[in-house]
This record gives C-alpha cells, sequence and structure tokens, in this order.
C-alpha cells in the first residue's frame, strides 16, 4: 500500500475513533522543504481537535517488525535532526501487538491503519487500544502460512540442500505429512519465493530475507504459543545465572541432547557477546521429567521458559550437537524479546 493510501486509511479510521480530524499536507511548500531536508521523514500531517492544530513529522510503514525497532527509536530519539520525538509520528499499514506495547513505553507516537494509536504532544493525549486490525492485514489462508507451513519453512531455510531431496525425504526432514509438500512448494511458488530450477522438480530460493521476515512473524504469532509450556525458575543453591551452562551440559550428556537452548542464551553460545538473563529452553520430553532433571519451580515470574522442540530430529541444524536450537529460532527468539541488544545480536545470525 503507498504512502498516501495508509495515511489516508489511518486518517479516516482515527477519525471515526476519536472524533479528530487528521490529514496530510502536501501544499504548504515551506513545510514540505522542512520536512524534507531536515527531519528525514515522509510527509507532515495534521491533527485538529477543536480550533488547534498539531503538526507530526510522520514516517510511513506498511508493516513494523521487531529488526526495524532500533532504528525507529533513534531516529524518533530527543533532539535528533532538532525536533523532539512528541513531534513525530510512525503510521503503518499494521504494528504487531508487542511492538505497540514497545513504543508505548518508549514514549514513541503511532497510528495503525486500523486506528489504534498512542499520541502525546504538549496538552493533547490520545491512546486507542481496542479497534480491530484492519481487512487487509489479516493473516494469509495458505496453509502454507499455518502452524504447519512454519515447520516446513524452517526446514526450507536451514537445511539449503532440501529441496533437491525427493518429497518424501523433505517430509521427513520437515517433520511434516508427505502429502502437504507439494501444496506448500505450489504456494511458495506463487509467491515468489521459489522458482524452477535447471533440472525437472528442482526449486531454487528466492526472496529470502522476505521469507525469513515472514516466518519470524508468523512463528511468533501463529506456532510459539502452542508451543509453550511454562515459566519456571531455580532454586537459589542453584546458582543458575552462573551455572547454567555446566547444568544443561550435564543433563544432555547423560540423557541424549534432550534440551536446546533459544533466545538469549543461545545467543550467547553462538556469538560470546551477550550475558544471558532470559533463558528460553526447548526440548522434546515431558514438562515433568524437565522439571525433576533441571529441578525446576514453577514460576509465572521466573527467568526461564520452557517450549516443546518442534524441528524433527533428521533436519541438519548448525548446532544441534552443543544443544542450541536452529539458528532461526534463537532469531526469532531475540527479536521478540523487543531488547535492543538482543536485537543487535540476532543480526549477527541471519544473512
Amino acid at each position: 500500500m503507498e504512502t498516501k493510501d495508509i495515511v489516508k486509511t489511518a486518517g479516516a479510521m482515527l477519525s471515526k475513533a476519536s472524533g479528530l480530524s487528521i490529514r496530510q499536507l502536501v501544499n504548504d511548500a515551506h513545510v514540505v522543504a522542512e520536512y524534507d531536508e531536515q527531519t528525514e521523514s515522509d510527509c507532515v500531517v495534521e491533527i485538529q481537535r477543536g480550533k488547534y492544530k498539531e503538526l507530526f513529522f510522520t514516517d510511513v510503514r506498511n508493516e513494523l517488525r521487531a529488526i526495524n525497532l532500533p532504528k525507529i527509536l533513534d531516529k524518533f530519539a530527543k533532539g535528533k535532526y532538532g525536533y523532539n520525538k512528541q513531534s513525530r509520528l510512525l503510521i503503518c499499514q499494521y504494528i504487531p501487538a508487542p511492538i505497540k506495547a514497545e513504543l508505548k513505553k518508549q514514549q514513541i507516537n503511532y497510528l495503525e491503519a486500523s486506528g489504534n494509536c498512542f499520541i502525546q504532544r504538549d496538552n493533547f493525549f490520545l491512546y486507542i487500544s481496542d479497534q480491530k486490525v484492519t481487512q487487509a492485514r489479516v493473516t494469509d489462508k495458505n496453509k502454507v502460512w499455518n502452524a504447519t507451513g512454519i515447520k516446513f519453512i524452517l526446514a526450507l531455510l536451514t537445511d539449503k540442500d532440501l529441496l533437491a531431496l525427493p518429497y518424501r525425504s523433505i517430509a521427513a526432514k520437515a517433520g511434516v505429512a508427505l502429502g502437504n509438500i507439494g501444496t506448500f512448494i505450489t504456494e511458495l511458488k506463487k509467491e515468489g519465493f521459489l522458482e524452477e530450477g535447471q533440472k525437472k522438480n528442482m526449486f531454487l530460493l528466492n526472496n529470502k530475507k522476505e521469507l525469513i521476515n515472514r516466518w519470524v512473524e508468523l512463528y511468533a504469532t501463529i506456532l510459539r504459543p502452542r508451543l509453550r509450556i511454562g515459566t519456571y525458575r531455580c532454586a537459589p543453591h542453584q546458582n543458575w545465572e552462573n551455572n547454567w551452562q555446566q547444568i544443561l551440559e550435564t543433563v544432555n550428556k547423560k540423557e541424549g541432547n534432550i534440551i536446546f537452548v533459544g533466545g538469549e542464551p543461545a545467543g550467547s553460545e553462538l556469538t560470546g557477546q551477550l550475558v544471558p538473563e532470559q533463558f528460553i529452553l526447548y526440548t522434546n520430553r515431558p514438562e515433568i521429567e524437565i522439571i525433576k532433571l533441571l529441578k525446576l519451580i514453577p514460576d509465572p515470574t521466573g527467568n526461564i521458559e520452557l517450549l516443546e522442540a518442534f524441528w524433527h530430529d533428521e533436519l541438519n541444524t548448525a548446532h544441534a550437537k552443543r544443544g542450541i536450537a536452529p539458528e532461526l529460532v534463537v532469531y526469532a527468539d531475540l527479536l521478540a524479546s523487543m531488547d535492543s541488544r538482543n536485537t543487535e545480536i540476532a543480526a549477527l545470525l541471519v544473512n
């Protein structure tokens, strides 16, 4: 959707929800020159409340993803380009709920095409969070974007030789039913993510970066919530924060790699540049068994999250023998944390 259409749609929905009027300024030469040269914004919008009018230098995006958040926070930082962040407004067709929460926490003004917004300026404050997401942003109904398809795409992005295999072998490595493979490949071809190779029934991956972005978003919203087992803490005498590597290594050596780290501990293992505070663990064993092995205590505020390891044992993951989840899963975990440091570490993992 083009910038003007996103602004127009968001303005109409905001007016409907709040009674305020919003319009994009296009004819004021002075204002246009100012935002173009000094603020690195896409346009200027005016929000009118009674006789008062507020101008906002506006960044317009179709969709905001976690990996883009640090750049937004930096751009909106107080004093940059000579304008404080209250004079700027982010307008998007769609903003995932966790990112909206982080923008609000950081006091970054935003407006979603649905009319949901957080706008604070001097004596003006508007917060709307109960508007339904616009129909234009309803999740794809293709099978490849459901939970099973997400597992298949993980295998596709993790094993570079997967597409050269027979369908039966692809299904085994991806951990999905054989009957799904043809459908998934057809749908990815239609969406431009696969193209025909030189040999019959051979396919090449296209637009890998965009496919990764789509996977990360849908993994977080569709598959990951189904994998969550619980949240826990360890007793103080275990000194988990300092001994977690040794504890997990001992268990995996004895039991045969049944626990895989994701998120911050995986980022620490893969880069050596992160001291983990929140621990994401994936396992293919029952909850009660892991609780006993690690001596976990159920705690909704604990810093250890346990999830089901959903990838198949036959999938060639680079660091499985080290007890580390697939890099794409680690990448998604780090981005989902909304922590700027974690986002920097995530960028080192996936190219």
